[in-house]
Order: C-alpha cells, then sequence, then structure tokens
C-alpha cells in the first residue's frame, strides 16, 4: 500500500535512508527532513507499508521550468528495502509517481541518480524508459 508518510514511521523512513545513503542519518537530521517535507508546497514522501512496516519510499518534486513554461515532476528519493527488492515494489512506486505526475498535468517525470549506483539501479530505470539526458553539476 503507498501513502503519504507519517511521523510514527519515522524509525523505518530513518532506515531506508540509510540503506539509500550507505551513512547514518541522526534523529534530529530525519526530523529535519520530515519537517521540510511536511512544510513544503512541491515536495511529498509517499511510503510504501506492508504489515505495518515502511519497506519503500518515493519522494516526490514539482518542477517548473521557466524556460519553457512547464512542468515536469521529479522522483527525488526512491528506495526500497533490499529484503524486499526484485518484488514489483520499485515498479509500483515508479508507476505511483508517473500517476502524480500525469494528475498535476506535468509534461514529463525526471530523476537524478548517482553514479555509484549505476551498474545496478540505472538499468532499472532504463527499463521504464526513462534515457539519460546529461549530467548535473553541484557546487556547494
Amino acid at each position: 500500500m503507498i501513502r503519504e508518510f507519517e511521523y510514527s514511521d519515522k524509525l523505518d523512513i530513518q532506515r531506508l535512508f540509510e540503506e539509500l545513503t550507505d551513512s547514518r542519518i541522526s534523529d534530529s537530521d530525519l526530523m529535519n527532513r520530515l519537517d521540510f517535507i511536511n512544510n513544503s508546497s512541491i515536495d511529498s514522501l509517499s511510503v510504501y507499508a506492508l504489515n505495518n512496516s515502511v519497506i519503500g519510499l518515493l519522494g516526490f518534486r514539482i518542477r517548473e521550468n521557466m524556460e519553457e513554461n512547464s512542468r515536469y515532476s521529479e522522483i527525488s528519493v526512491i528506495v526500497v528495502d533490499s529484503n524486499f527488492q526484485k518484488q514489483g515494489i520499485g515498479k509500483q512506486l515508479l508507476e505511483f509517481a508517473e500517476q502524480l505526475a500525469k494528475d498535476l498535468n506535468c509534461k514529463g517525470t525526471w530523476l537524478v541518480s548517482g553514479f555509484g549506483r549505476k551498474e545496478k539501479k540505472h538499468q532499472f530505470y532504463k527499463s521504464f524508459g526513462y534515457v539519460s539526458t546529461g549530467y548535473e553539476f553541484v557546487k556547494q
């Protein structure tokens, strides 16, 4: 079942974020992230729940493009518990995001995936019709 996150899901969400990033996330950092999402008009976090446990996350964001006056959706986070992969949960999360995008009149959906995930995840995205369109540059 896919639904919006609840604060009571925080331990499962923390575990999944840590699995995604391969790093520890403090309780306060997690709460700051959840508060940010909860107060954002363009971001949402959905969870895939099974037997009262959250085993998948979908971060979703709306991006408006002034260069062509259009709207795209962005999958900002997608992760499935490693114990539940290869069971169609990632596919359901992608399809859920794409339906949200259609409902919100988005021109398309894009996602960003790091180079380290290339071997395992990029093929998954490509199998659903996503194509690499360039590089993302970041300066901090």
